[in-house]
């Protein structure tokens, strides 16, 4: 490993222990920030419109979220991208192969949107209401996705930590998989608290 590269993993885990230092009440508060500052970049509105929308202030947007803000005069807008630490659910590909659940840490809002953009396939496909041009197309977007890069570490629910975790999308094997767990109590477009992701 480089000495660059060991720099930017000890900032890293300097960056989640300082999340997961934060109370439960300043970790919400990070996540409306951050989901303000996605409304911005998906809807093009302003600051206060999103604050408002995510029932916070335009003030902690700024303090959770700065990385991800410029300014132009008085006026604040989000940038094409930001490096803001996330954490998000997913599922990937096992130890064994298996999809398993995960809670995938990611330094990039672009990755956070892919990784959306699964989670909302698998949504997609799993709902019984679906038309089926619908969740065919749901199904062709998952698999086309199996085996990328889901981000840059994965948590699964015994503690194991998988490096450079990869997205699961087999449609077979996760209608089974869903089948037998309980993936309707997952709120799959949400993102994660550092604390839950311990």
């Amino acid at each position: 490993m480089t000495k660059r590269r060991a720099s930017r993993d000890q900032q890293g885990r300097r960056s989640v222990r300082r999340l997961a230092d934060l109370s439960p009440r300043d970790q919400e508060a990070r996540e409306r920030a951050l989901r303000a500052l996605g409304r911005m970049r998906r809807e093009g509105i302003s600051l206060t419109e999103a604050a408002r929308s995510e029932n916070t202030t335009t003030g902690t947007v700024r303090h959770y979220a700065s990385g991800g803000l410029t300014q132009t005069g008085r006026r604040w807008k989000a940038k094409p991208a930001d490096r803001l630490l996330r954490f998000q659910h997913a599922f990937i590909i096992g130890p064994d192969g298996d999809p398993v659940h995960a809670i995938v840490e990611t330094r990039s809002s672009r990755q956070a949107s892919t990784i959306g953009h699964f989670n909302n396939d698998l949504k997609t496909y799993l709902a019984a209401r679906t038309k089926e041009p619908i969740r065919d197309a749901a199904a062709a977007r998952l698999q086309a996705r199996h085996g990328q890069r889901a981000g840059l570490s994965a948590r699964l629910n015994n503690g194991e930590v998988i490096k450079d975790p990869q997205f699961f999308g087999n449609v077979t094997e996760l209608r089974d998989f869903a089948a037998e767990s309980s993936l309707g109590d997952l709120d799959y477009g949400s993102s994660v608290s550092a604390r839950s992701s311990k």
